[in-house]
């Protein structure tokens, strides 16, 4: 368990395993969040996974994996703030350009 990380007071668990395609051995890691289906697994014991192109799941664990899009909400947000102060300042600029370029006050 990484007991640095925590989500919902659940600590993600890492199981490695070892499996053989095509007689070679490969070993391979997966994250995982399901504390009751994992408290069923122990070393030695065979599971069943799945394999594609090099890469492998278990195969009734969901995986754990952070959102990335959950970092993209604060510049957005942040985005949402400032463009209406952006849009102000670029009006009250273009009012004092044509102050200075026609000399006309509106």
């Amino acid at each position: 368990m990484k007991h640095n990380i925590t989500i919902n007071g659940i600590h993600p668990t890492i199981i490695s395993y070892k499996y053989d395609i095509n007689g070679t051995k490969t070993t391979a890691k997966y994250k995982v969040l399901e504390e009751r289906r994992i408290a069923k697994l122990h070393i030695g014991k065979s599971i069943a996974i799945k394999t594609f192109n090099g890469s492998s799941i278990i195969k009734d664990l969901k995986p754990y994996n952070f959102p990335i899009w959950l970092f993209l909400l604060i510049p957005l947000s942040l985005l949402l703030i400032g463009l209406p102060f952006l849009i102000y300042a670029i009006l009250k600029l273009k009012k004092e350009l044509e102050l200075y370029k026609f000399g006309n006050v509106s």
